[in-house]
């Protein structure tokens, strides 16, 4: 398994299908999830989106954020 490379209330871009997301990591799932368990996963906190899709975006895999 891959080391944690972000921390609790890191603010980081990451990918959202074909969309760029930027929000703050609330929760590091150091073991990945229940779907994988190869990479560490985050759960990121959007609340400036230009397209008004705020929210706790969930599972964000490691490898997804730029």
């Amino acid at each position: 398994m891959d080391e944690v490379k972000y921390k609790k209330g890191d603010i980081v871009l990451f990918r959202y299908g074909q969309k760029i997301k930027n929000g703050t990591i609330v929760i590091v799932d150091a073991q990945g999830t229940f779907f994988q368990q190869e990479e560490p996963s985050y759960d990121i906190e959007v609340t400036n989106d230009l397209l008004d899709q705020n929210g706790l975006y969930k599972h964000i895999q490691q490898s997804w954020i730029l």
